[in-house]
């Protein structure tokens, strides 16, 4: 009888120390999988997303990956952003739809902010040549408009190329960013840059040197053809631990998820692009280490 007594009160408190156990925390990954894709998000959705969002993926390259899979289906519009001022006027920024360079550059303004207004506002110092205190660096001029200067000159990216590649696997051209062939401009605006460009030419890209990209990082597309315009970068995307490719795409009309290497190279071993050119995402908000 006491046996069965004291079988009776271990099950009983048993229960009570599992029933007072407390609940498994929630995956942050299981949470993301529970939310709206940002572009069905109302402004206060999104204000009420960010912070959750960097509680939830205080690192940096993951909350990189969280906000590329959210963003995974947004529409894709080739004139997705522009200046909120003529001669450009639709809006500076949107997480409505994206391009390819606008979904690089938003993701970086959502993964800095708190809110809806901070990410906009991030978007002046983003997409667009730092200015005298007190002047507003937004205008159609005044915007960064070619990939291989923004990686090359702006705080909030890094060019990593000559990281990741040794010399013999890279390639380099010298090129007048928005001068044509002919010496007209490209866009119509007072700029031309001359830059000595490095790449890894699609033939040096091997599956050996995709493992030594860093879990999360900026991929650009060189196609040479695209040199006489002067442009260096035809597309760019993200990838993920060297075989993830998220990019805006212009075939399928949305932001898409593939393997980066069956999208380099078709099943005949040839390619659509002549190099490719890697950068780096930097958190602005977290302390440089001093070179």
């Amino acid at each position: 009888m006491k046996n069965k007594i004291a079988l009776v009160t271990f099950l009983i408190f048993s229960g009570l120390l599992i029933s007072c156990s407390p609940k498994a925390e929630e995956s942050p990954w299981t949470w993301l999988s529970h939310q709206k894709p940002m572009y069905e998000m109302t402004t206060a959705e999104v204000d009420s997303f960010l912070p959750q969002l960097q509680e939830k993926f205080p690192n940096w390259d993951a909350r990189l990956k969280a906000l590329s899979l959210n963003r995974l289906g947004t529409v894709y519009d080739w004139h997705a952003i522009g200046d909120g001022c003529p001669p450009d006027t639709t809006p500076v920024f949107t997480v409505k739809k994206t391009n390819c360079t606008v979904q690089i550059l938003t993701n970086e303004a959502l993964a800095l902010s708190r809110s809806y207004a901070q990410a906009e506002s991030l978007m002046a110092y983003i997409d667009y040549y730092p200015v005298p205190e007190g002047q507003n660096p937004v205008s159609y001029q005044n915007r960064v408009h070619f990939t291989y200067d923004r990686i090359n000159t702006s705080r909030f990216f890094k060019d990593i190329t000559r990281e990741i590649a040794g010399p013999s696997e890279l390639d380099s051209v010298h090129i007048i960013l928005n001068r044509r062939k002919d010496g007209t401009h490209f866009l119509k605006i007072p700029f031309e840059k001359p830059v000595t460009a490095y790449y890894i030419p699609i033939q040096k890209v091997t599956k050996d040197l995709l493992k030594r990209l860093p879990p999360v990082c900026g991929v650009d597309f060189v196609r040479k053809k695209m040199w006489p315009l002067g442009i260096m970068i035809a597309h760019e995307g993200m990838v993920f631990n060297g075989d993830t490719l998220i990019h805006a795409s212009s075939e399928a009309k949305k932001v898409v998820k593939q393997n980066f290497w069956n999208y380099l190279f078709r099943k005949d071993g040839t390619s659509a692009f002549d190099g490719l050119v890697f950068f780096k995402f930097i958190d602005v908000n977290k302390p440089q280490k001093q070179k």
